[in-house]
């Protein structure tokens, strides 16, 4: 018996037809002669041309999806959108300038740098539908 190890790699090689012809002599000659081997092409063959039968699941087309997005959105959409964002925006200046002219006016010692101060009044998301990254 010979030693299987060396054709068993060349066994995939041979049903993609990468082998060379020598090579492919020498794998087939060893077919005839190892069931083992045999077995496992016969295996590897069956599993390859049943996965060309079966329906695949159709691939995620990401730029579909936002291509369908961006056409839906209405320039009135989107000028809506930068509105909401620009009134926002508006309200964090100001509670940014309330809250420095409170610290500037209040007598309490200022927090050291990298303190993250909990503020349950902000709000943690925006109001758009719209993540911004």
């Amino acid at each position: 018996m010979t030693d299987c190890s060396e054709f068993r790699p060349m066994i995939a090689a041979l049903l993609d037809a990468e082998l060379s012809f020598g090579n492919t002599a020498r794998v087939e000659e060893h077919l005839k002669g190892c069931k083992d081997c045999a077995n496992a092409f016969a295996e590897i063959s069956a599993l390859r041309n049943s996965a060309g039968q079966d329906e695949l699941p159709p691939v995620l087309d990401i730029w579909a999806r936002v291509s369908e997005e961006i056409s839906a959105a209405s320039e009135d959409d989107v000028a809506a959108e930068i509105r909401l964002l620009r009134q926002e925006m508006k309200a964090l200046r100001e509670e940014i300038f309330g809250l420095r002219r409170e610290l500037a006016q209040s007598k309490t010692p200022q927090l050291p740098r990298g303190i993250v101060l909990n503020l349950p009044d902000v709000p943690t998301r925006s109001l758009s539908r719209y993540r911004l990254v």
